[in-house]
């Protein structure tokens, strides 16, 4: 991932998370060190938005969406033979 789609990538994510826990607040520094993990594997957007979209619940934190996203990821590397 280029530097300068970082910060665009980032915002998308945090975006449909919130929406997802249903409050609108500040990364954590937490939580930004997940995500920046998931921009340094190069995890593609639409992976993790699925992963999202098939959380069951309201997430509190995004560090809950580790799991989902890594199989979701997983799951994809099988289904593009990568």
């Amino acid at each position: 991932m280029r530097s300068e789609d970082r910060p665009t990538f980032a915002r998308c994510v945090w975006d449909e998370f919130c929406k997802l826990s249903g409050v609108e607040r500040c990364i954590s520094p937490a939580e930004f060190y997940v995500l920046e993990g998931w921009m340094d594997q190069q995890i593609p957007l639409p992976v993790i938005l699925r992963a999202f979209g098939e959380f069951k619940g309201k997430p509190r934190k995004l560090e809950a969406m580790q799991v989902p996203v890594r199989r979701a990821y997983e799951f994809w590397r099988r289904a593009m033979c990568l």
